[in-house]
């Protein structure tokens, strides 16, 4: 074949036709035959070097009307089409033409006419195909707007045909357009690129002239006059457009703008500055465009500066480990480090981090740094093994480039055999970004470490990329907590609530809490507070050199320093688990049943069965999880204490008043799953006895009726406190009838109906209505009333009102909250003592009126 040539088919069902017309055109043009449309139509398919279709219109099988239908299905509509007719029928030429055909010959074919007719369709064919490379090589073939470099082109034009113009470069990109296309999917993801070069073209519609296009991906730039208002209200409108767009996902997007000063700089430098300007507003939600200004341009060129002595300053180590000590909160001394570096450029000086990292992540460096962080705190662990210095885990940071190498296991593995260090020493600290980037990979990659024995931290946990999910996927040793994205003490509290469910869910999965950036002493107490077991920060250590480190841990050599190797609780996960056999264990009990988390300062409920959910869900007196100080009034909180002590099974009686005023007799038997030093999972079993203490108060009273023969003395309890109420009575209700008041003046009116036989009073000070102060003005005046004596019981621990309390005539003074004991000893020693005295008086009253006594003379 000869290729050279155009090629001409020829479609027609008469032989003797095509033959007549081969004959005229063979000399010129290469020439393929087709009886029908069917055929033709598959040789069509087949030569992509076809030029021109000479077809005639009536033919069997396919007409030549079907074959330019069926021609534009396959996307060949382009190829130009010259009927062949014998007939001067205007309608059916006009039906042609409707059709696709491009011109007419006549038969007989007349030679000079149909050359001129096939050269002037493949000089049209050939215009064609160049506008289209035209086209494609200027404009985007997604969204049809100017590509990068036909922007350039007419940005330049622009820029000459308007100098007394000033100009505005705007660079628009939807920020994190990949997780985007991830989520949503590709197809997605390209409708949503059609819809903002839309936007864009309404935009362009505003201007006398204009340039704008898509220079690559997802980023998108106008050159227009300048007008600072107008560019906001842009930058509105493109932003109301995007949250309308799709109301299920939050497109945050970013602009860049640069005011061109001087015209005849390059328009790859305009579209670099406008990028410097964008690249300000990364990751920051408070912010959506930014102004170029010349520090980028500067900080640009450091960047660079910083790219061409990398390599140097790798092979010269100017690189140091300095460490930042953590600290284990429940001992308060060092447990281990960070290795975090420094740069010290021999010309520079000091280098910061955040000037370099930035840059090196860019690059892909990083990685090169990372290896040598491993490596040079390799050599200090094997240095201090060797010379038996006290030795702790050092953590290390793994970059996402890093962790994208295949072969990152075996190169750390391969480092810890080299010096001879085992793996639990050298920590591995991964960003939360890097695991939301590729879970599936993290997954994998943190697999095999943990196979060769490293301990996994999660590094910046709460910056804005927290997953649940990514806790469930990935097995993580310890969470690192970053106290500067939760700031503590607002006046709500929210920060602290966050911060305690973290720890604590971080408990019941089984990872430790490094708390980092704790800077106060209120932060520290917080955190011991809620159970977080390590922390790191200013309020403890700065960041040090190697040699001031090893002077600290060489201080504390004699101490636990070893972190991280504490029971865990896995071994009553099922307590978690949804599994329907785990419910159908806890409903098959027919006592309320409660599994909790307890620690001394926060109690946490996990599962209940259905025995308690339908007797006692809802009841203060038994939500384990809000009633701490209640429960150490009622002695539950010993008993918790008793079991996590290590008992077999701890129990305590306790009462409460339900509603109607009716007492009920509670029995909590308490035994211990497991324990670490924060916190113990205890399963609780509660039991009603209040029918055994009925019987059991019956037969006391019986009995005490049967010895002494008279009705027990009463016990007057004064306090608005319902549950301290309780308490009392049921300290004192085997040997007294108890008489309660809500407030002083309810206080007075049962002492006024009881005086006889009230013993003694105790009496709360901070009440409604009437305090007990009043009351005990008031109780002092009545002269029968008087030489009762009174024990306050008080949350008020101020000592100049205990001591003016007592100058008032009050025998004791209990500061709640109390222990039970010792009130119950201090109350019956102040009855026994007012007992004596009485006795003593009234047998002095005898010897002064002559009865005779001990002292008659």
């Amino acid at each position: 074949m000869n290729t050279k040539r155009n090629t001409i088919l020829i479609v027609d069902d008469q032989k003797i036709n095509r033959q007549i017309v081969c004959r005229i055109l063979e000399k010129k043009y290469h020439m393929l035959e087709a009886e029908n449309g069917q055929e033709a139509l598959e040789l069509v398919k087949d030569h992509e070097e076809i030029g021109v279709i000479l077809l005639d219109l009536v033919m069997p099988v396919m007409d030549g009307f079907a074959f330019m239908v069926q021609l534009g299905k396959i996307g060949k509509s382009s190829l130009p089409i010259i009927v062949m007719t014998a007939s001067n029928d205007a309608e059916m030429e006009v039906r042609a033409l409707n059709a696709g055909a491009l011109d007419f010959v006549s038969k007989p074919i007349n030679p000079q006419i149909i050359e001129r007719r096939i050269e002037n369709a493949l000089n049209r064919n050939q215009m064609v195909l160049f506008q289209k490379m035209e086209y494609l090589a200027t404009h985007d073939t997604l969204t049809g707007v100017h590509n990068r470099t036909k922007l350039v082109e007419v940005t330049r034009m622009l820029l000459d045909l308007h100098p007394e113009t000033q100009f505005a470069f705007v660079r628009f990109d939807i920020d994190k357009f990949s997780l985007y296309n991830s989520v949503m999917g590709e197809q997605e993801g390209n409708r949503l690129l059609c819809f903002v070069a839309n936007i864009f073209r309404r935009l362009a519609e505003n201007f006398q002239y204009c340039a704008y296009g898509r220079i690559d991906a997802d980023r998108f730039c106008i050159c227009e006059p300048y007008d600072a208002e107008l560019i906001q209200e842009q930058i509105d409108f493109m932003r109301q457009m995007l949250a309308k767009y799709r109301t299920d996902y939050a497109i945050e997007v970013s602009f860049g703008i640069y005011i061109i000063q001087d015209p005849s700089i390059s328009v790859e430098t305009i579209i670099t500055r406008a990028a410097l300007a964008a690249n300000k507003c990364k990751n920051r939600y408070d912010m959506h465009y930014a102004y170029y200004d010349e520090g980028m341009t500067e900080q640009l060129q450091e960047e660079g500066q910083i790219t061409s002595d990398m390599e140097d300053a790798l092979a010269e180590e100017q690189f140091q480990v300095y460490i930042q000590p953590k600290y284990d909160l429940t001992t308060d001394l060092p447990a281990g480090g960070e290795a975090l570096v420094r740069w010290y450029h021999p010309q520079k000086g000091k280098i910061m981090p955040n000037s370099f990292i930035p840059v090196f992540e860019k690059n892909g460096f990083i990685s090169s740094l990372d290896h040598y962080m491993w490596e040079h705190v390799c050599m200090l662990l094997h240095r201090w093994i060797e010379e038996g210095k006290p030795v702790a885990p050092i953590s290390v940071n793994m970059s996402r480039v890093s962790l994208y190498n295949p072969h990152v296991a075996e190169d750390l593995v391969e480092l810890v055999k080299k010096y001879s260090v085992p793996p639990r020493l050298l920590n591995l600290e991964v960003t939360e970004s890097a695991y939301m980037s590729n879970p599936d990979l993290m997954q994998e990659i943190i697999a095999k470490l943990h196979g060769e024995g490293f301990l996994i931290l999660m590094d910046d946990f709460g910056s804005g990329y927290s997953s649940l999910n990514t806790l469930k996927q990935i097995h993580i040793d310890v969470l690192k907590l970053d106290m500067k994205f939760l700031p503590t003490g607002d006046d709500d509290g929210k920060s602290e609530k966050i911060i305690s469910a973290i720890i604590r869910m971080a408990g019941w999965l089984g990872m430790d809490v490094i708390a980092e950036g704790v800077e106060t002493i209120e932060q520290k107490h917080f955190l011991a507070s809620v159970g977080c077991g390590y922390v790191q920060g200013y309020y403890y250590a700065r960041l040090m050199p190697v040699e001031d480190y090893e002077k600290l841990m060489q201080e504390k050599a004699d101490l636990r320093t070893i972190p991280f190797d504490k029971a865990r609780i896995d071994s009553v996960g099922a307590f978690w688990s949804s599994d329907p056999r785990i419910e159908e264990i806890l409903s098959g009990i027919d006592v309320p049943v409660v599994v909790i988390e307890y620690s001394p300062v926060v109690t946490e409920i996990i599962r209940t069965n259905h025995a308690y959910q339908t007797s006692y869900s809802g009841q203060k007196y038994f939500d384990l999880s809000k009633n701490l100080e209640l429960f150490d009034e009622l002695r539950v909180k010993q008993t918790f204490e008793d079991a996590v002590g290590g008992m077999d099974v701890s129990t305590c009686d306790f009462s409460y008043i339900e509603a109607g005023q009716r007492c009920r007799w509670i029995r909590l038997k308490v035994r211990r799953i497991t324990s670490n030093p924060q916190s113990a999972i205890l399963c609780c079993v509660f039991e009603d006895i209040t029918r055994e203490k009925i019987y059991e108060n019956r037969l006391v009273h019986v009995i005490d009726l049967f010895n002494k023969g008279v009705e027990k003395k009463k016990i007057l309890v004064i306090d608005d406190s319902e549950s301290s109420r309780a308490i009392l009575s049921i300290m004192f209700s085997e040997k007294y009838d108890i008489l309660e008041a809500a407030d002083g003046a309810e206080g007075l009116e049962v002492l006024r109906k009881h005086e006889k036989d009230i013993v003694i009073i105790l009496l709360d000070l901070m009440m409604p209505n009437m305090n007990g102060e009043l009351f005990l003005k008031e109780k002092n005046a009545m002269e029968s009333a008087a030489d009762i004596p009174v024990v306050v019981i008080s949350a008020e621990d101020d000592s100049a009102v205990q001591l003016g309390m007592l100058k008032n005539g009050v025998n004791d003074y209990i500061v709640k909250p109390f222990d039970l004991a010792i009130t119950k000893q201090r109350v019956e020693n102040v009855m026994s003592y007012q007992s004596r005295f009485r006795a003593l008086l009234s047998e002095y009253q005898r010897d002064l009126s002559g009865e005779g006594g001990a002292f008659h003379a």
